[in-house]
């Protein structure tokens, strides 16, 4: 074999080498357009508004978190010094007078005044007040006003947004090979 021969077999093999990088390269830039797009998706559909329907269950977790919030600021200030001395550190007295009869108190004052009363009646009959709520919204409002019919739910959100995860997910695991390839073919002919 003369250095012709082997000039042209190494031409050949150095074009097989970029055809091959360049298709890696390709490849990877397919994988990070499919992920661009699959944000894009991911973002639409966590921008979108809600339906009432999904609207009415957020309601519902809000009221329940402010009842629990209150009704815990409530038992800390049952045990916090209240007019110097914790309820738990006061004497039976403070409570009775020795035959039965309770001595009036600030025992089941809502925590820090007027302000929670709304909060200890969220944590004692959440379900009335999300009932009433959710009875006068639909009354004044209703799911036709409320619109926003035409995007899906949160529950069909969620799957698709698990799926789009999930895709992502293996689209990083596949940008991460194709740029191994790549960096392995480029780093054995850059010595």
């Amino acid at each position: 074999m003369n250095i012709s021969n082997s000039l042209t077999a190494l031409k050949s093999a150095m074009a097989t080498i970029d055809k091959r990088v360049e298709e890696l390269k390709a490849a990877l830039s397919a994988v990070h357009q499919e992920a661009a797009e699959l944000r894009t998706a991911k973002a639409a559909l966590l921008d979108a508004p809600l339906r009432l329907s999904d609207f009415s269950h957020y309601l519902m977790d809000s009221i329940q978190q402010q009842g629990e919030g209150v009704a815990t600021a409530w038992a800390r200030e049952r045990f916090a010094p209240h007019r110097g001395q914790s309820y738990a550190k006061r004497p039976w007295s403070e409570f009775e007078r020795g035959n039965g009869t309770p001595v009036s108190g600030q025992m089941v004052s809502s925590v820090k005044g007027d302000a929670s009363d709304l909060g200890m009646l969220c944590f004692l009959i959440p379900e009335v007040i999300y009932g009433k709520l959710m009875e006068r919204l639909q009354a004044v409002v209703g799911e036709d006003k409320w619109g926003n019919m035409e995007h899906p739910t949160i529950e069909v959100r969620r799957e698709q947004i698990a799926k789009i995860d999930a895709r992502l997910e293996e689209l990083s695991q596949r940008a991460a090979e194709l740029n191994t390839e790549i960096g392995e073919i480029t780093s054995a002919f850059s010595r």
